[in-house]
């Protein structure tokens, strides 16, 4: 069973959103793992990981160029060291690429692919 898990989480960084998000966001290869870190906090934690995904969920649209900060004050005030983990890893996309990088990551966590996963 542990293996047949193993390959539905595998299948999903082979999909065809994952990898449009590496290739559209240019993800170096260095900063992929730290992507599905992201992914990996967020199977062992649904329920903060889902708190992290819906406080984000329009997060970058009204933030935009001042989400870096605004999520370096979440980074300070976090007292959950999951959730903490979680918006520093998005804090570091989006200072090291974008908000759009940012916005889409937690598009691909709110994603219906994913949460199937998930139950």
């Amino acid at each position: 069973m542990e293996n047949l898990e193993k390959e539905k989480y595998k299948s999903f960084f082979e999909s065809r959103h994952f990898k449009r998000f590496l290739e559209y966001r240019k993800i170096k290869a260095e900063d992929i793992n730290l992507a599905k870190e992201l992914f990996e906090i967020d199977k062992q934690n649904t329920r903060e990981g889902s708190e992290v995904s819906s406080i984000l969920h329009n997060f970058f649209q009204f933030a935009e160029k001042k989400s870096a900060e605004r999520l370096e004050s979440k980074v300070i005030q976090e007292s959950s060291q999951i959730k903490k983990r979680m918006f520093e890893i998005f804090l570091y996309f989006t200072k090291n690429y974008d908000w759009y990088t940012s916005q889409h990551l937690n598009v691909l966590l709110e994603s219906s692919e994913w949460m199937q996963l998930n139950r």
